[in-house]
């Protein structure tokens, strides 16, 4: 019978997808009176992505509805996502000149509230990044406020996604999951700059959208009118872990390294030749879907493992290393069973381990 000496290595992938609205200034000016509207599609991008419907280099947000992306995608909807919205400044039109010349815009108005405190604190923002301060109140522009986000998110998108999602979730009104359809709203809104968070997806997300702001209103994409009604199509990421098996005859090999099919590197390969009574390495490699915020309902990763015959289970043997890269050669951490961090049940019924 042989025995197994089993490596279990993770690697962890970031997968990062920018959800920015940006404004641009129309005339006339905003009509106060007016109430606004949000509304979200939700849509499944790897597997649109993979299946040839969808290429993002094509698409220009315009927060418009759309519908010939909604055509385009319908079969890719993601139902039960929960977004949260957070209305976090004023709107306000900026007239004044600017080297001689008359300049027309917008402005975004935050006060000091701690609602306010804490976005702009998450995204790296301060009052000396504002465009103008008045009355306690710091003004910016949306290129600053988009530029901030897209970097604070880009350095650390895990940490700013969560404390964004809190800031949200303290104030802020969760809408409907988004159905069939992958489609959700909200109606009656006050007019302003509103932050906006995935704060809860189904397990087969793998990857949360970005936060993102929204104007309400924004203008068209010709700068000709503000749009009260917008629609947005925030992208998510799908899809199952990765594995790849090998197998090594002795720890001491090297492996021949041919990048053939049946030898790889560092001593495994996908075949190997065992006696009665050796003990051979396994080494399972697996992409993990990245978990970037609190909002995914994925908590926990189960490996099945079914071992072929006269091969048994070498117990209290596994060990977990975690890595940064696919190469595997920036670890971050290693686990083993006495961790208390993962469990490993051997069944002998069907000579799996799990």
């Amino acid at each position: 019978m042989k025995k197994i000496h089993r490596v279990l290595a993770l690697l962890m992938a970031a997968l990062m997808v920018i959800g920015l609205m940006t404004t641009a200034f129309a005339e006339p000016t905003i009509d106060p009176t007016k109430e606004a509207s949000l509304s979200i599609y939700k849509y499944d991008i790897t597997k649109a992505s993979n299946d040839g419907a969808w290429d993002a280099e094509s698409y220009v947000s315009t927060g418009l509805h759309d519908d010939a992306v909604i055509d385009k995608l319908s079969k890719y909807a993601i139902q039960g996502v929960e977004f949260t919205y957070l209305r976090v400044a004023d709107i306000a039109m900026n007239n004044e000149l600017v080297e001689s010349q008359r300049q027309v815009g917008v402005l975004y108005g935050f006060d000091s509230s701690d609602r306010s405190t804490d976005v702009l604190s998450a995204i790296g923002l301060t009052a000396a990044d504002a465009h103008k301060s008045e009355g306690g109140i710091n003004y910016f522009t949306s290129d600053m406020l988009n530029n901030k986000l897209s970097a604070a998110l880009t350095a650390n998108a895990t940490t700013v996604k969560n404390a964004l999602e809190a800031a949200v979730k303290n104030g802020g009104v969760a809408m409907a999951e988004t159905d069939a359809t992958g489609h959700t709203s909200a109606d009656q809104l006050e007019q302003g700059l509103y932050l906006v968070v995935e704060t809860r997806v189904p397990e087969n997300v793998t990857s949360t959208c970005n936060p993102f702001f929204v104007s309400l209103p924004m203008t068209t994409i010709d700068g000709a009118a503000w749009n009260y009604d917008v629609t947005v199509y925030p992208k998510n990421q799908t899809g199952n872990p990765t594995l790849d098996k090998t197998v090594r005859e002795d720890k001491n090999s090297t492996g021949k390294n041919t990048s053939s099919l049946t030898d790889t590197k560092d001593g495994y390969a996908y075949t190997a030749t065992a006696s009665v009574g050796d003990t051979v390495d396994y080494q399972i490699i697996s992409t993990l879907p990245t978990i970037t915020s609190k909002a995914s309902a994925l908590s926990e990763y189960t490996y099945v493992d079914t071992l072929s015959k006269g091969i048994r289970y070498n117990k209290n043997d596994v060990v977990i290393e975690f890595f940064k890269d696919a190469g595997c050669t920036d670890k971050i951490a290693t686990w083993d069973e006495s961790s208390g961090k993962f469990t490993v049940a051997y069944h002998v019924n069907d000579n799996t381990v799990r």
